[in-house]
Order: C-alpha cells, then structure tokens, then sequence
C-alpha cells in the first residue's frame, strides 16, 4: 500500500511515557506532550489479538534473534562482537562500503588500501611483515594515534597509582622488620634454603617502583571537550521516543578508530512480544538470508487505513467538508463505526484565534467490504478511492470518468449506513462514495472567530467489528487526522 494511505496518526494509549507533571506544568501542557509522544504511524504498530489492541514500540518487549554482517551475511549470533570480525569495513566520513587492496613492498611487506565507494576516503596502512588480520593491524594503529577511549585511560593510571602505593607501603613495611633482624642473620636464613623468611625481610624491588611512576607520567591528562557535553545532554533532553533512543556509548560506536577505516556494524534480528500479555507479535527466521516472518502481527493488515482530502477551499469559509476515506486491508469485511468530539480542543490546534471549532459526521457507521488479493490492474484500480485518482496516467483517467459519470458503487447491497437525521440526505449523496474495500464519509466542521490555524488536528474514535481467525473481534482506538492550514 502506497504512503498516501499511512499519512494519519494512530494513539497509543500506553502507560510508558517518561514525562510526568512537575510543579509549574500545567495540564494542557502534559496533555499536549504526551498526544505527540503517542502518536504513530500506521506501519510501526502491532496488534495484539489477545488484547485487542494496537501496540507501538514502548509497550511491547524484543529478543534477539541472531545478528549477523550486512556485508559478508556472516551469522555472528554467538558471538558477544557488535563489530564483523572479517573483512568488512564501512568509511569513517559516510558510513559507505570500502573496498579493500594490498600491494607488496620490496621487503615483501604488506601495504593495505582503504577506498570509500562513495566519497573520496582513502587509508593506507603502514607495512605489514607478519600475518595478522586487517582488524588487529588497525587496533595496532589507532594505538599509536591513542584510542578515544578516556575511562581506559584513566582506569589505567587508577591501577597504576594504586599498585605504586601498595607497593610504597610494603617497602615501609620491610623496611621496619629489618630494622629487627641483622645481615647474618638473614645470611643464615638463606643458607638453610628459607628463602620465604628471608625474602619477606629482604629489601624491596625499587626497578617496579621505577616503571610504576614512568607509566603514571606517561599518561597526561585527558583532554574533555565541552562543546561535545551539551551537544550529548541536548540529544538526550529531546529524545521524546525510546525507540530511537541511544547512549553515548551507542552513538560513539560506529566511530571505533578515529579516521581510521571502522569495522561493519552488525545488524540484528529482533522478534517482539507483547508488554501486557506476552503474545508474540512477531519472529523472523534466524537466518541472514531469509526475509520470511513465521509470526507476523502487523497493525496494517488489519487496522483500516485513513485518509483525508479536501472538499472545500478553507479560506474565507466557515462551513467546511473534508472527505474521510476508509480503506479495509483484512480479508473480512468490516463494520466501522465514527465518532469525534463536537469541539476541538485547543491542544489540536496550531496557531490562530478562534473561539470554537464544531466536528460532526453525518454518517456514522457503515460497512466496508473485504480486501480482495488480485494482481489485475482492474482489481488495483478498484482498491484506490476515488479522491486519489490522478489524471497522470490515461488508465486513471479513464477509471476517474467512469465513476464520476456513474453512481453505480451506491447501489452496493452491502452498504449499510447509520446517518444523524439532522443532515440534508441530498448533501450527504453528494460526498459519500463506497467500493469493494473502501468507503469515502463527510466530515463536517465550522469554525467560529477570526485567525490562521497552520494545522488543524481533529481526533476520531474508530470501532470496527470483523471476523480475525474465524471469531468475532471489536476493537476501538483513536486516530488524528490533519486538515491542514485554515485562514478566516
């Protein structure tokens, strides 16, 4: 299905937003930071069956599959590596492919070159003598340009300090039992091969002393960019969907050497189940070659797909329509039923000044016909609504006249429509439409003072009733539909 369908946002009504109210927040403004966290696409959710209910990223829980190289298909599943351990190498500045040559020196020693195949990235290691694989040649390398690695660092100079204090308190330590015991007595001791005694006697070793304070000079201080500190505490205060987020560690990942070529990230393949019943919704087969999911639970192959357009020009009006279009994807047919608030609410709306805005849906519930599998361009034509056919093409703009000139789709025994009283018949006629799968349903709305909306966004509540595995299932949830820009 074309992306023109999964345009509209579902809510999620989960319990795993972060934010809670703090003093000084008000509760639209919660109300508003928690509607944006919750609202998805269409193609990112689950559903859970058992729950009867969709089911976004946060309140679902994932396992490990098996993870494996996008380059070489290389099954890395037992491993503890997040790198490929072949060769494979991705380019430091694009993250492209890099192809891989060698040359042969005089000496007969080796020398590696690093192409980007995209950008203009070349590496050329130093001469290689002795076997070893390209990952330890440029472990070896980036050692000599000192690795990004400053907890290292100061783990190191920590062991170091702690091992020349111990060291520094056995000598004081010696030193006093000396003070206790003369040379030829120790001497003696020796001579009757009881080197423990007179070794914890002896003097101590002043050459590990000597190393000791040579590393801890070594290593300086390390060098901390601020600018880099409030660029990762930034990323981290705007991260709003835990999906996406990412640790430092994560984001330093890809950047193993410094402008050296870096190892093939591994890709993972993750089944999911849900959060509140444990239901799998999803499981891929472990295989690196296999895009096969013997359990799949998607959203979009059972949730209808809404779509809105456009009836009236909404500048200078009050009056509007806006068509609703409702596409099934299951195999059953479906009973959908509508329903919205009479006013938007102020977190909806985006700019502007008006007092009131008034939602309501003459039609209220129909049926909608099942998704019929057909790969015959007549079949196709027939799935798409009517206020998305183009004229780009003479097949829909044969198949536009036609059903412009044709009301033949109303005639549709199945149609079964629950309509509010209140509307004129005729004016409903006009804006209604159904097919094989599809219903296309008026909304209408008034606006009530003066200003500019620059999104407008109306909350719908769906119910559907269909047939899932041969049982009648009911389920309902919330979608947001955007109407765009509004002008009095």
């Amino acid at each position: 299905m074309t992306q023109i369908y999964t345009n509209t946002w579902l809510i999620c009504t989960c319990d795993s937003y972060p934010v809670s109210v703090s003093e000084g927040k008000s509760r639209a403004w919660l109300f508003e930071e928690r509607h944006s966290f919750q609202l998805h696409s269409l193609a990112d959710l689950y559903f859970c069956p058992q729950c009867k209910s969709h089911k976004c990223n946060n309140c679902t829980s994932f396992t490990i599959e098996s993870k494996y190289c996008p380059n070489c298909m290389a099954d890395h599943s037992n491993s503890d590596s997040i790198y490929c351990t072949k060769n494979c190498f991705s380019c430091p500045k694009c993250s492209s492919h890099l192809v891989i040559s060698s040359t042969t020196t005089s000496t007969k020693a080796k020398i590696f070159k690093f192409s980007c195949t995209y950008c203009e990235y070349i590496y050329s290691s130093s001469a290689i003598d002795k076997p070893k694989s390209l990952l330890k040649i440029l472990e070896s390398e980036q050692s000599k340009q000192q690795m990004i690695d400053p907890f290292n660092t100061f783990l190191e100079k920590y062991k170091n300090i702690n091992a020349l204090q111990n060291l520094t308190t056995e000598a004081q330590k010696s030193r006093r039992r000396r003070n206790r015991l003369s040379a030829d007595l120790i001497s003696k001791l020796n001579d009757l091969n009881l080197s423990n005694l007179s070794m914890k006697y002896a003097a101590p070793n002043m050459s590990e002393s000597d190393s000791l304070n040579s590393k801890i000079e070594d290593i300086k201080p390390i060098s901390m960019v601020e600018t880099d500190d409030v660029k990762n505490a930034e990323i981290i205060s705007n991260t709003t969907k835990l999906s996406t987020f990412q640790s430092i560690h994560q984001r330093q990942s890809n950047i193993l050497f410094k402008d050296l070529p870096n190892p093939k990230l591994l890709i993972v393949k993750k089944s999911f189940n849900c959060g509140k019943c444990k239901f799998q919704l999803l499981l891929p087969e472990p295989s690196p070659i296999s895009l096969k999911f013997p359990i799949k639970w998607n959203a979009m192959d059972l949730i209808p797909r809404i779509k809105v357009s456009k009836v009236d020009n909404p500048t200078f009006s009050r009056q509007l329509t806006a068509l609703i279009s409702i596409i099934n994807p299951h195999s059953c047919s479906q009973t959908v039923s509508v329903s919205t608030l009479s006013e938007v609410p102020d977190q909806f709306l985006t700019g502007g000044s008006f007092s009131k805005i008034s939602t309501r849906f003459p039609i209220m519930k129909v049926n909608i016909g099942a998704k019929q599998e057909s790969s015959k361009k007549d079949a196709i034509l027939k799935s798409i609504p009517t206020a998305f056919l183009t004229e780009k093409t003479a097949t829909s703009r044969a198949e536009l006249l036609l059903r412009t000139g044709s009301k033949s789709s109303r005639s549709n025994p199945d149609i079964s429509l629950d309509i509010d009283e209140s509307f004129d018949d005729d004016n409903i006629d006009s804006n209604f439409e159904q097919n094989e799968n599809w219903c296309s349903i008026p909304l209408k709305y008034s606006l009530t003072g003066q200003g500019t909306i620059s999104d407008l966004r109306i909350p719908v509540n769906f119910t559907v009733e269909t047939l899932l595995q041969d049982k009648p299932i009911k389920y309902t949830f919330w979608s947001v539909l955007s109407l765009g820009s509004h002008t009095i």
